[in-house]
């Protein structure tokens, strides 16, 4: 309950169509939060919105034509709810045990796609010159 509160003396006390909140390129591939005091409490009730619900993969929107305070250069579209602890989430050895066999694999097909085409032209060449 005093989330919601505090959400809704976020939006009370700020102006939508003086806020502003982006993310924004600073220099090349660099990207930097630019916001004024309205954006960065319009944003904040945002973040919070998307903690009140408990649910696995929730959506919450963040369209820059619904919200005209918030510019994106990043492509930052929605904000996705997970219930996953962050040791969870940073240290998921399944997936990067994966990725590392995944990768074994695909290098060692390279390296067998690239000796037969290396062996066809050798044979094709010994071929039209031995002949």
């Amino acid at each position: 309950m005093k989330i919601k509160k505090v959400i809704e003396e976020l939006k009370l006390s700020s102006d939508e169509s003086k806020g502003y909140f982006g993310f924004v390129e600073w220099r090349d591939d660099e990207f930097c939060i630019k916001a004024n005091d309205d954006g960065l409490r319009l944003f904040a009730a945002e973040i919070l919105e998307a903690s009140e619900f408990n649910k696995e993969g929730h959506t919450q929107v963040l369209n820059a034509q619904e919200f005209k305070w918030f510019r994106d250069e990043l492509g930052v579209n929605f904000i996705k709810r997970t219930l996953k602890t962050r040791s969870e989430i940073e240290t998921n050895p399944d997936s990067t045990q994966k990725s590392k066999w995944e990768s074994a694999l695909l290098n060692c097909l390279y390296l067998v796609i690239g000796y037969l085409l290396i062996a066809g032209v050798v044979f094709t060449f010994e071929r039209i010159v031995g002949s």
